[in-house]
């Protein structure tokens, strides 16, 4: 069976909302969400980049800020009942202490007690990890992870967001605008892969 793997954050975790909360609570910046167009948070909201680590890390470490983005949990348990394999997720998340704590918070909240593996890329790139575990498929909402891993011919779902709409679309990287639809690719992916291995037979 296809192995997928997933984004944490825009993806899995709806963090935007949870930093727009700590914005406005901490530093007194209204952000519109839809307003967000660009992954660098600094520019749309005047905040400093010392600003914007802060905010991440508060949501980080308050765990149980962050909500799931709709229809993420119930998918990704279905998906490991159906295939057995545990959800393994690819963040830009920092290794450190504070980040992988509340990120291992934050996924055994939600997912217990299904299994999983979370890999840090520390702000840098996924594909190497990406093809190193074997991953067929990664949903995904920034257009340089993207970009690269369809470069490296592997297929990318983007979660539509306001900051990916320039991402280019091709037989590598398909656009998807909630975990609905997401279910519903997979489905089709699975009818296809099981008519192809029957005829193998």
């Amino acid at each position: 069976m296809l192995r997928l793997a997933f984004d944490l954050d825009g993806v899995v975790c709806d963090i935007e909302k949870a930093m727009m909360k700590v914005a406005k609570e901490k530093y007194g910046v209204n952000i519109i969400q839809n307003e967000i167009r660009t992954f660098d948070f600094c520019k749309p909201t005047g905040l400093t980049k010392e600003q914007v680590e802060d905010i991440v890390t508060i949501c980080i470490v308050n765990y149980k800020l962050p909500k799931p983005n709709r229809g993420a949990i119930s998918f990704l348990k279905k998906y490991y009942q159906e295939t057995g394999k545990q959800l393994l997720f690819i963040t830009s998340r920092y290794n450190n202490k504070a980040a992988t704590d509340g990120t291992s918070n934050w996924l055994h909240w939600w997912l217990r007690p299904t299994p999983w593996e979370c890999s840090f890329c520390n702000g840098g790139t996924k594909s190497d990890r990406l093809i190193e575990k074997e991953v067929d498929i990664f949903i995904e909402d920034r257009v340089k992870n993207a970009e690269e891993l369809a470069d490296r011919e592997r297929c990318v779902w983007l979660m539509d967001k306001p900051w990916n709409q320039h991402c280019r679309e091709d037989q590598y990287i398909v656009r998807v605008y909630d975990w609905e639809e997401v279910e519903i690719l997979w489905n089709a992916v699975k009818r296809v892969y099981r008519a192809e291995a029957r005829g193998l037979e």
